[in-house]
């Protein structure tokens, strides 16, 4: 199953059993609902608003727009989604929405995260970006490495 638009523009709907799942495609740019799917009507409401479905509950795996995935682990989960859907990473897009409730981050001033992160990262982090909704505050420090590492074992994917 491979949606007509670009895969820049893909928009997701992750089933509740796949969260690991909507966070990693949150971090890579994606944008990600995370909710529990209840009924084909609901599916098929979030297909005609341009959203693909992402679980791996067998009795919607019939259902146009719906992606059923079969792998256990999620770097399998990701390749394997990758392959269905012919996706492409975008380092453009990395880190650009809220892994939590992903909504797109906004750059933040230095001076405004004082006091809201450790005081190494103040002290060495020049630029932050923050969540308009939830308020989180995020930077590049080592996660971000081994946030980088995880990709390149999963996908090939090579950031730094």
């Amino acid at each position: 199953m491979k949606p007509d638009y670009p895969p820049r523009k893909y928009r997701f709907v992750v089933d509740s059993m796949l969260g690991r799942m909507a966070k990693w495609l949150r971090i890579l740019g994606w944008d990600t609902v995370y909710l529990p799917l209840k009924n084909q009507d609901e599916i098929r409401s979030f297909v005609a608003s341009g959203r693909i479905i992402i679980t791996r509950a067998l009795r919607w795996c019939h259902m146009d727009g719906v992606v059923c995935i079969k792998a256990n682990s999620i770097g399998d989960q990701l390749k394997e989604l990758f392959s269905i859907l012919g996706l492409k990473y975008d380092p453009e897009d990395f880190l650009a929405r809220c892994a939590r409730c992903n909504l797109e981050l906004k750059e933040c001033p230095r001076e405004q995260v004082h006091g809201k992160v450790p005081e190494y990262v103040w002290h060495t982090i020049d630029e932050f970006f923050i969540c308009p909704g939830c308020s989180k505050i995020y930077w590049s420090g080592s996660h971000v490495f081994r946030m980088n590492d995880h990709l390149r074992n999963w996908l090939g994917i090579n950031r730094t």
